[in-house]
This record gives structure tokens, sequence and C-alpha cells, in this order.
């Protein structure tokens, strides 16, 4: 029945489809097969081809129509040089990026496969360092005037990370790309005193040794009209040249990337801010100099922004987050580790304005360690479009800021709640806790911050230490209430939240197997994170394996209550499993690594580093038999914590 349907049809059913069910899919029958080739299909999918089962590849490619490719692991020998110009040729049709970064391809290689590509419109040759050694690159004019022809849909190009990049060599890269607006030179050395090479009246800048801002600045100011983008990540660019930059005449950049530019500071973004208005993208990421100034100055100029990154800038304060309620645009927002902003800040700049971030659908607070719950509960009814929220080591987060993200946030894809010590079974459960006398943590105390044992206490009860009878009463308790989960529906259970793809639990010490039994039930899940959820043990990961069949990603790290009969449950339930870590897992032994052999037949990834229970020579059999298998970690495998402390004295 099934290959009777129309392949159209069969073809607009998968577009509704990820990749994984795709995958699946196609091995229905062939013609299902043959459906999920369609060029629409294959738009939005990331090949990386390696040259080990060279013929196999090159037989599915002559029907796969790939838009974005990356060639990694190959060397300069004929075969590959072969296998290399084949592929492209095969999808030169279709191809639009493609990525070389880190290989060493020689220049008649690269210039014989670019002039094969006439569809590109993204290049990568970051690291690519063998190419511009020599400093020859692209020096006969035939060449460049053949590429050019080929390139001509080229508008990203990235130079990332070249040590041999030159004023010569760039010129000539660059003139190969008449549509260039895209250009990435992120951790690349570049000499801003240009003065000490050219004299001052200098128009051509053509050294074969440095690479020279004052060559990339003529480079912009001729072809002012079509750059839109910029990342100089990682260089040493300061105020004066990032003043000069956005003082170019009729220069409009759309993006520009600083990440961990530390000479940058509050003057520069000033200048940048009230002459590049038109910016939608702006990260300033670990510019650890920058204050409530810069902040204040983007907020007031650049409303035209759509995505926003200033983690890591420490000094930032409640008074310019404050100011990001100017920000009507904004799309995707990340404050993560700035220590100093509180709730009022938050609650000023992104839940006070009427309108103002209904737009916003990517949110990272992580490490903001004063944000609470009050705050959270807030941002849900403000912001109900979220898909993206990181609220990873945020201590006070409570219970009943995660009964209103379940409950309200029902478009989130991705969470993480790592190191939110707070949270215990119930609020992933989403029920009250009535009954319960709460758990005495000094650092995280559940009582409105205040610790139980202080004379700042409301409560009569200074402290009480949990005895063996409370414990029992608690679970039993929880187990009641999982029961009535099975007949009830919970609005506040974490797992309303249904188009959740990735959830990460790590370091809750109070989850227990009875709340993620309860809670993580997701068909689509694809990553889970329960590293250091010390609360799990065998029973409950095999519960968890079963109420999520779809996962890829399971991270396990310093689990150490699970065994080898819960690994073998989870690789024979989780049949997509493409990453796993169970490092520091001591209970587990070689029987896990044949549980593995046996039942995982796609995974690429495997972590089992420090696992004292595991020998060696079970660890070179799996690598031996699953051939999917690309990385294993394995450091210290069988020795004992006791054994490692000897050998490092």
């Amino acid at each position: 029945m099934a290959s009777r349907l129309p392949i159209e049809v069969v073809t607009h059913v998968m577009s509704f489809l990820g990749v994984s069910d795709r995958k699946e899919a196609a091995l229905v029958c062939r013609a299902w097969y043959e459906a999920s080739l369609d060029p629409l299909l294959q738009r939005n999918i990331l090949v990386n081809f390696a040259y080990d089962k060279t013929e196999e590849i090159l037989q599915s490619f002559c029907r796969r129509h790939l838009t974005h490719l990356v060639l990694s692991h190959f060397d300069n020998s004929s075969v590959t040089k072969k296998a290399i110009l084949r592929t492209c040729e095969l999808g030169s049709e279709y191809l639009q990026s493609l990525s070389l970064k880190d290989s060493n391809i020689t220049e008649g290689t690269l210039v014989e496969l670019l002039s094969r590509c006439p569809q590109l419109t993204s290049l990568d040759l970051s690291g690519c360092n063998s190419l511009f050694m020599a400093g020859t690159l692209l020096n006969n004019q035939t060449q460049v005037k053949e590429l050019e022809k080929a390139m001509k849909n080229v508008t990203e190009v990235n130079l990332s990370s070249l040590r041999y990049l030159s004023d010569c060599s760039f010129n000539r890269v660059v003139a190969i790309f008449p549509k260039l607006q895209k250009i990435v030179l992120a951790s690349t050395q570049i000499t801003f005193n240009g003065h000490a090479y050219y004299a001052r009246n200098t128009t051509v800048y053509d050294n074969s040794a440095v690479f020279t801002y004052s060559c990339l600045e003529r480079y912009i100011e001729n072809n002012v009209a079509r750059i839109k983008g910029l990342n100089f990540s990682r260089t040493t660019i300061n105020n004066q040249h990032l003043a000069r930059l956005s003082g170019i005449t009729d220069l409009r950049l759309e993006e520009l990337v600083l990440i961990g530019c530390r000479d940058v500071g509050n003057e520069g973004i000033g200048q940048l801010c009230r002459q590049q208005t038109r910016l939608k993208r702006l990260d300033i990421s670990g510019c650890l100099d920058l204050t409530d100034s810069a902040l204040g100055n983007i907020t007031q100029h650049l409303t035209s922004l759509e995505a926003l990154r200033v983690n890591k800038c420490r000094m930032l304060t409640d008074s310019s987050v404050a100011t990001l309620k100017n920000l009507d645009r904004i799309k995707s927002l990340d404050l993560s580790e700035c220590y100093e902003v509180t709730k009022t800040g938050l609650l000023s700049g992104l839940c006070m304005g009427s309108k103002a971030m209904d737009h916003l659908t990517h949110l990272n607070l992580s490490c903001c360690s004063k944000l609470d719950t009050e705050v959270v509960v807030k941002l849900t009814v403000a912001l109900p479009f979220l898909e993206h929220l990181d609220l990873g080591s945020c201590f006070l987060l409570q219970d009943v800021g995660l009964h209103m993200i379940s409950s309200t946030l029902h478009r989130l894809r991705f969470l993480r709640l790592a190191w939110c010590k707070a949270l215990t079974d119930l609020g992933l459960l989403g029920f009250k806790a009535e009954g319960f006398c709460p758990i005495h943590d000094p650092v995280t105390s559940v009582m409105e911050g205040e610790c139980s044992c202080t004379h700042k206490s409301h409560t009569p009860i200074i402290f009480r230490k949990p005895t063996d009878a409370l414990r029992e009463k608690k679970e039993a308790a929880l187990r009641k209430m999982l029961t009535e989960l099975e007949t009830t529906i919970i609005p506040e259970n974490l797992s309303a939240l249904t188009s959740l793809r990735s959830l990460d639990l790590s370091s809750c010490p109070q989850f227990t197997d009875l709340g993620l039994r309860g809670a993580v039930k997701f068909c689509e899940l694809r990553v889970l994170k329960l590293n250091c959820v010390h609360g799990l043990t065998g029973s409950g990961l095999t519960e968890i394996a079963s109420n999520n069949p779809g996962l890829e990603e399971l991270q396990l790290q310093q689990c150490s209550r699970i065994t080898d009969a819960s690994v073998d449950a989870v690789t024979s339930r989780c049949q997509r499993l493409s990453h796993l870590d169970l490092s520091n897992c001591d209970r587990l032994t070689d029987t896990a690594l044949i549980h593995i052999g046996d039942n995982c037949k796609r995974l690429r990834h495997l972590d089992i580093s420090f696992c004292c229970g595991l020998s060696p020579q079970a660890a070179d059999m799996l690598e031996g038999r699953l051939r999917s298998l690309i990385t294993l970690l394995r450091r210290n495998l069988g020795m004992s914590t006791l054994g490692l402390q000897a050998v490092s004295i």
C-alpha cells in the first residue's frame, strides 16, 4: 500500500518530518526512498564526507541533490583528489555551501574543485594554511578569470584561523568573488599598525608577508555597496579601528561579530552604534571592558537588532539591561554570565513592555545567579513564543517557576535547567509541595532564599534533620501522585512541552527516579542530558528509555547507580542513538560494552572514560566491531579513584 502512493504526496508528508524521522521513512520501500531524495527535502541537510568508503558514497551521491557539503579527512593522493572532484561534479547543480575547513588541499585541486561548483553561495577555507603558506595562491590570471566566472554567486567566505594570509593573497582570493557580502576573519592574524609597512599616502596594498587592516579597509571602501557582514572575533581590533570601520562612507553593515575582542571598549561600540544603525545581528561576547554605556548605546541606536549576544560582559548592570525593551524586533538574546544583573533589570527590560518582546524566540540567561522564581514566572507570561530557553545555574529557581514553564511555553524546543539545585521532583511532576518538609540547603534554600537554621527564618522550626521515616513518607506520597498521573492530565507536568527536542537536567541533585519517570516523556525528544543526577537508578533509566524512543544523544556522566541491564535497555529501545556518554559510571562492566555492540548500529560517539569496571580489551573489541563508531573516548579504563591517586603521587 505504501508504495502505491504518488511520490509527490510522500514528499509533501516528509516535509513535516525531522531529519531522523525522514531517514526512517526512507527505509519503508524504494518509492519512499526516492521521495526522500527530493531537492526540497535536502536544502537544510549538511553532509560530512570522509573518504574511507569512497565508492559506496559516490554511488549514493548520484541520487542525492545535496546543498551543503563538508569535505574532511582527506589527503593529497590521486585517489582522494579524483573522489573529491567526482563528488562536486555529481552535486554541482544544487551545491550551495562547501567547507574545506582544516584540510591540506592543494592549490591545483582547489581551482579544479571550485570551477565545478557554479552554484556555490558560501565557501569555508578556515584553517587551510597549506594553501597560503607559499604565497602564490591564484597568481595565475587565467585561473582567476575562470574562477571569477564560476564563483559569481558566492556571498560569504570564511578565512578564519589563517596564519599565512597576506595582503597579496587576500586581494587575489576576494577578487574571484564579485558578489561577496560577508567576510569571516576570526582568529586570523591581522596587523592593525599598517603604517609600519606602508607610507601614509599608499593606495596599493600588496605586501606578501603580512595581512594588514589597511588592506581590508581599502577593499571595503571599494565594495562598500555590497559588504553587509564582518567577523573580527579573537583579533586585536581596538576602538580606533572600529571607529574607522564604522565611519566608512556609505557602509551599511547588517552583521558584526566581535567575540573575545578584549581591546574593544565603550568608545568603539558607541561610534559603531551611532554610525551603523542598520545592524541586525551584533555579537560582543567576551568583550570584558564593556559597561552599561555600551549596552545603552546599543538599545538607543540599534532599534533594528534581531540578534544580540552580550554574554560574559560582566560589568553590565540593571540600569542598561532595563533598556532592552527598546529593541522591539529582537528575536535572539544572550545575557549569560552577566553576574551583576538582578531581577530588577530583567523585569524592566523583558517583562514591562506591552509588546516589545513579541518576536523573542531564543533567550539565554545561564549563570545569571541572581535570577529568581519571580522573574521566570513573569518571563513565561511576557514571552509566550520562546523556543529556546537556557536557565542553567540559576540556583534560586524553584518548582513554581518550572510549573509555569511547563504550562505556558508550549513552543519550547530547547530547555536547559542544569545546576538548578533547588528544583525537585515536584517541579517535574507539576505538583505543589504541600505537607513536605523542605530539604535543608544553606546555599539554595527553598524558603525565599533564606537558610532555615538562622534567625532570619520566619518558621518556628529552626532545623529538622530528614529521617528515614520522613523520606519514606515523601516517596510514598510521590508514588501516589505518579498513580494519579496515569488517569489525570497535569498541565504543569514537564511532559506538557510536547515540542521539546533537547532537555538538560544535569547536576540537579534533588531529582530522582520518581520525578524523571513521571515527567520525561517525549516522543520527539532527541537530546537528553542527565549528568550527575545521582538519584537516577537503573530501573528509572530503563523506563526513561521506554518513554523517549527517539533519543539520539544521551549523556549519563557520573550516574553511578546505572547498571549493565539498564544500558542494555537503553540501547535496545533507543535505536537512533548516535552519541552516548557513560563516563564515570563505576557499576558498568564489560557486559555493558557487549550490549552496546549488539544494539547500537548507528552509534558514532561513545565516552566510557574513567569507568573502573571496564577493561581496555573490551573497548578494543567494541571499536573493531562497531563500524559506525567515529569517536571512542576511553581515558583511564579499569582504574579506580584510589589507583589514580597512587599514580599522581
